[in-house]
């Protein structure tokens, strides 16, 4: 299989056949220095043809055609030949790409970023190291980079390869989360108008939700798929503002995918805050204990 953009250097005649043995189901596009060989023969009574299988025929060659031909061997012509673009079996879904045309992977399933890794030149394996690496918990990463510290970290060639061609940005940025006093929390998304959606803003909300007997604690998630609402309800402000525009694969996969990243940080936070807390209590109880040994002496 040829390359896409493959150059061959041949001289007159001879190279023309060599490329045709050698190509004969390939396109080729002569310089138009070639171009302007053949019309300068054409003006003699000679009559140059240039067929499929790349066959000169001269007829009544005079000694200006000899002449000319042979100047024209001695010039190197430039032949491009170009083979057909591999197309994945997904190209023809919309909005697939952002504004500096790489691929959001969070639009594709496991089996398409595998086809894909594959058609960046890297084997299918990459593709389920890579998915990890989005999506298993605590790791969520925005940048390739970010994988440096795994216990098997990307090779430098895969991750120039999926930074060249591929994003791992859902084309939504968080911008404010407010909680309530019942632990709801509302997560508000700036969009990334490259995508092709409406500017705007979405919403995520995470509702907490605990076991039946009340010791564990799970949230549901209420994911935003459009821009606004067709229903038209005259008491809710998003359904005021009519349908803009319907989310993309990827849009609505970062809102999980945030949503469980800022959850893990939140949490996080809430326990260092309670051992904080304990810690504290733990002091003045100490302290509490100490007074009230000394006024007993």
């Amino acid at each position: 299989m040829l390359p896409k953009h493959y150059e061959m250097l041949c001289r007159g005649s001879r190279g023309l056949r060599m490329l045709a043995r050698h190509c004969p189901y390939t396109c080729v596009t002569v310089t138009k220095q070639a171009a302007a060989h053949a019309a300068t023969a054409q003006q003699s009574r000679g009559h140059l043809q240039v067929i499929g299988s790349s066959v000169i025929q001269g007829h009544k060659a005079t000694a200006k055609l000899a002449t000319e031909l042979a100047a024209a061997a001695a010039s190197p012509l430039t032949v491009a030949v170009e083979a057909p673009t591999l197309q994945p079996s997904f190209a023809d879904r919309l909005d697939l790409y952002d504004s500096q045309g790489r691929l959001q992977l969070k639009n594709l399933t496991l089996e398409e970023l595998q086809e894909w890794c594959e058609l960046i030149g890297h084997d299918k394996q990459r593709a389920q190291q890579l998915w990890r690496a989005i999506y298993q918990d605590n790791r969520w990463i925005r940048y390739m980079d970010n994988a440096d510290g795994d216990a098997q970290p990307f090779a430098a060639a895969f991750k120039a390869a999926v930074g060249a061609a591929g994003s791992l940005s859902g084309g939504l940025h968080l911008q404010t989360v407010t909680t309530a006093r019942d632990g709801t929390h509302k997560l508000v998304f700036s969009i990334d108008t490259a995508g092709g959606t409406a500017a705007g803003g979405v919403e995520t909300v995470l509702i907490p939700m605990r076991s039946k007997y009340g010791s564990q604690l799970r949230y549901t998630a209420c994911l935003s798929s459009q821009v606004g609402c067709a229903m038209n309800c005259q008491f809710c402000y998003t359904g005021r503002m009519g349908l803009l525009a319907n989310l993309t694969t990827a849009q609505m996969v970062e809102q999980l995918v945030e949503a469980r990243r800022w959850l893990a940080a939140y949490t996080q936070q809430q326990q260092q805050q309670q051992q904080q807390q304990q810690q504290r209590q733990r002091v003045q109880q100490q302290l509490q204990q100490q007074q009230t040994q000394q006024q007993a002496q």
